[in-house]
């Protein structure tokens, strides 16, 4: 990552800081508070009930006490449910997953994200599903995972772009975005990012105003990356632009985050009093919020004092800057790194040596003196429970190992008849699958046989002919033009698995067949009961099973997205619905046939 980039991302990590500094003065309100709201709660009914929880929620969040607002949450879950509150309860899903995410307890949440997700989507709930996915994705590539985002991403924007919801494209564009640029591939990532930008700035500034304005930081970053600095400046008045037109709904730090930005980029460019006067502007905002906001601009004025030759104003606020660091971070190495270009540029070549000897131990050592510091830590501790583990030791030993042995066997033993019992009732499913299809087979038989009588009565007695046809079509759903227009139809899907293209519409099946959308669904709704999605859909999960049964080298989700499904949560949910069994469970039993 080059240095604006990272310029950019410690300030970010400033701004944090001092929002977390404000927050600190109120959280002695907030407590006082959440005791008064939490007596009354057992009093109240209906919506009361429910902003007393919002509201409790809120001051638990400023409060940092996780484990009581998690708790809340799920309370508040359980009164929508019986309120039958789907807005309520989908929105408290929502703070669960935002209070997991900013207190770093991600692992936990993933326990119950895809019931979240699923919740929903069920119930077309898209503000919050495309939230939580956008996050999702960031904690990918937080994780090294990029490639997985990215895939994820595309099939969100595939699902979005079905459903013709925009603000899902819009997301779902950015997410692939951000993978792009973790991977490295620039020119990708401004693609998305700047059709994700056309699409959200159509939708309202107080639900996408915040993703909208980080969109536009990181497309900035990316076309300046990719050596189009008159983009990058045309982006920024376009976010200068939309801030001004949301005016009321704009908070000072965003104004505070612009303005910075703005001054690191023309530092960059070398358009040195516009970037000294966006920094003096974000400066009088600072000021206002104090803490590290101060902090943050200071760090930004460095650059543009030495790009202007004051060195010796530049390196006095880098050792201000340096000197709020405790700890070795990223952005105590930037400022030494600010150092040593200055002392190059000034011919302190003292001060240079020394910071280059700094900066080459650091290269080495940061991990292994985090290391040690934990060690240290722990060798503390072992030294003063020593004695005390000395002594139940031996007496714990064994107690622990016949328990665990106890909890094996026992688990070992639910696994097996689970397992058995699981086997069992796929096999029987996949049993009465498979006597369908005789039946199925032995009906077509009859119905050809049918028409083969047909055609002899016909011959044989041509004055009853249309009695015959009455008889036969008693028989059949739908009349003979309809059938034979279904026939043509299912015909035309099998032929080159035009079933499996998931780009198909309605209109090129209704051309190819030479007739209208009116006649096909009639026709489709007659002979099969059937929508023409539905159809296609059928024929997609009668291909799967096949597979499934047949290609066991080729994983179930490879042959969902073969067969035409967009993803492999649909795909298993349809095939769950129609068959009663899991893709899963139904090879499984395949394979033991």
């Amino acid at each position: 990552m080059n240095n604006i980039n990272r310029t950019l991302l410690i300030y970010a990590g400033f701004l944090l800081l001092s929002c977390f500094a404000v927050a600190q003065d109120n959280i002695t309100v907030a407590n006082r508070q959440i005791d008064s709201i939490a007596r009354s709660l057992p009093s109240l009914e209906g919506q009361d009930k429910m902003k007393a929880y919002r509201r409790l929620d809120s001051l638990y969040s400023l409060s940092n006490r996780l484990d009581e607002q998690l708790a809340c949450l799920d309370e508040e879950i359980r009164y929508a449910r019986r309120q039958k509150d789907l807005k309520a309860e989908g929105q408290a899903r929502l703070d669960i997953l935002e209070a997991s995410y900013n207190h770093q307890n991600w692992a936990q949440y993933l326990e119950r994200m895809d019931d979240d997700m699923d919740f929903w989507h069920d119930n077309r709930q898209w503000d919050n599903y495309y939230f939580a996915f956008y996050l999702a994705t960031e904690k990918y590539i937080g994780d090294s995972q990029a490639q997985t985002a990215l895939e994820n991403a595309a099939r969100e924007y595939s699902d979005a772009k079905v459903r013709n919801y925009s603000p899902g494209k819009g997301v779902a564009s950015a997410a692939m975005g951000l993978a792009y640029q973790s991977l490295e591939r620039y020119g990708e990532a401004v693609k998305c990012f700047k059709e994700s930008v056309a699409l959200l700035k159509k939708e309202r500034f107080t639900e996408y105003g915040s993703t909208l304005m980080e969109i536009y930081d990181v497309l900035t970053q990316n076309l300046y990356n990719t050596g189009d600095p008159d983009g990058a400046v045309r982006v920024l008045n376009e976010w200068g632009r939309l801030l001004e037109a949301n005016r009321k709904e704009v908070l000072a730090v965003q104004w505070l985050d612009w303005y910075t930005t703005c001054g690191i980029i023309y530092t960059n460019m070398g358009r040195l009093s516009e970037a000294e006067d966006m920094l003096n502007r974000a400066n009088r905002i600072a000021e206002n919020m104090g803490g590290d906001a101060v902090l943050m601009v200071k760090g930004a004025f460095i650059p543009l004092y030495s790009a202007q030759k004051r060195y010796d104003k530049a390196l006095s606020l880098a050792d201000s800057v340096l000197n709020n660091f405790h700890l070795v971070t990223d952005g105590y190495i930037l400022m030494q790194q600010y150092r040593l270009a200055i002392a190059d540029s000034t011919g302190n070549t003292a001060l240079a040596a020394g910071i280059w000897k700094e900066l080459y131990q650091l290269n080495d050592s940061i991990k292994t003196k985090e290391m040690a510091a934990r060690l240290d830590e722990f060798h503390t501790i072992y030294e003063v429970d020593r004695i005390t583990i000395e002594k139940e030791r031996n007496r714990n030993y064994f107690l622990f190992a016949l328990g665990g042995c106890l909890l094996l066997a026992v688990a070992l033993a639910l696994y097996i008849y689970y397992n058995r019992k699981l086997l069992r009732r796929n096999r029987g499913l996949y049993l009465q699958i498979k006597e369908q299809d005789r039946l199925a087979g032995e009906l077509e038989r009859m119905t050809e046989h049918c028409a083969g009588v047909e055609a002899q009565l016909t011959a044989l007695l041509p004055g009853n002919s249309s009695d015959n046809e009455q008889c036969l079509a008693s028989l059949q759903k739908g009349n003979v033009r309809q059938r034979e227009l279904v026939a043509r139809l299912h015909d035309y899907l099998r032929s080159e698995r035009n079933f499996a293209n998931v780009d198909i519409e309605k209109d090129d099946i209704v051309a190819v067949l030479a007739t209208n959308r009116s006649s096909l669904s009639e026709a489709l709704k007659a002979v099969t009961d059937m929508t023409l999605h539905d159809y296609i859909n059928d024929l997609r999960l009668e291909e799967a099973r096949q597979m499934l049964e047949h290609h066991f080298d080729l994983t179930a989700e490879a042959i969902a997205v073969d067969c035409g499904f967009n993803s492999y949560r649909t795909f298993s949910r349809l095939f769950q619905e129609k068959y009663r069994i899991n893709p899963g469970g139904y090879r499984k039993a395949a394979e033991t046939k």
